[in-house]
């Protein structure tokens, strides 16, 4: 709905107060778009939270 309202010509602070949507969630990056060089930083969370559940 952000981006609908960006498209009319709203700016992007104006079209995520809006809708209640956090300016961060509509420029973030898709995971899959992540740069390579994150992968060993992710891995080695990923084995943090597997020896330390919830």
């Amino acid at each position: 709905m952000a981006e609908q309202a960006v498209a009319a010509g709203l700016s992007q602070r104006r079209a995520c107060a809006l809708v209640g949507l956090a300016r961060r969630c509509y420029t973030a990056r898709p995971a899959s778009r992540r740069p390579a060089a994150d992968a060993p930083v992710l891995a080695g969370l990923r084995a943090l939270v597997e020896r330390h559940p919830g």
